[in-house]
């Protein structure tokens, strides 16, 4: 099978625009989240300066400051619990598609020790005899390339999913 890799290209150039759109909207929440907890802690601060409010009023609006501030903390460490370094890549993901691509001449311009690396990262249970390949099984991701279509759209490449999961379509 032959992946285009000039449309995957593509298809990672859109990528990588989504990721920078979300990327700047994360920084824009960031920030005015960490502009509404200074105004709350203000707020906090001159409520408690505020001379004559009744107690009860008093307690009343510091415990809901209080929460909402509590609740922007919350959130503000939820956004930075998402490593960068751990979310899958389009240049991963391109990579192993052009391994996939150049693998079978690789193998074949290879000295016998590269052919059995390269057997190794693509092969699990393989069964020679007589020089001839008997059996094998492809690891993962080469066995889910394998499946595709030989020229497969976009749509197929992602399983029929949209990138959001959540939303229905």
């Amino acid at each position: 099978m032959r992946v285009d890799l000039a449309r995957l290209a593509i298809a990672g150039r859109a990528s990588e625009n989504k990721h920078r759109n979300e990327t700047q909207s994360v920084v824009t929440n960031r920030v005015m989240l960490e502009k509404r907890l200074r105004e709350v802690q203000d707020e906090q601060d001159a409520l408690t300066r505020r001379k004559g409010t009744p107690e009860d009023v008093y307690a009343r609006n510091m415990a809901s400051l209080h929460n909402e501030q509590v609740e922007i903390e919350a959130q503000l460490s939820r956004a930075d619990a998402e490593p960068e370094s751990q979310k899958i890549t389009f240049e991963q993901v391109f990579g192993v598609f052009k391994d996939a691509n150049n693998m079978a001449f690789a193998f074949l311009a290879a000295d016998d020790d590269r052919k059995r690396s390269l057997a190794e990262s693509v092969l699990s249970n393989l069964s020679i005899r007589d020089k001839k390949v008997q059996d094998f099984r492809l690891k993962e991701p080469f066995m889910s390339i394998a499946s595709l279509p030989k020229n497969p759209t976009i749509a197929q490449l992602r399983r029929g999913r949209d990138s959001n999961p959540r939303c229905h379509f």
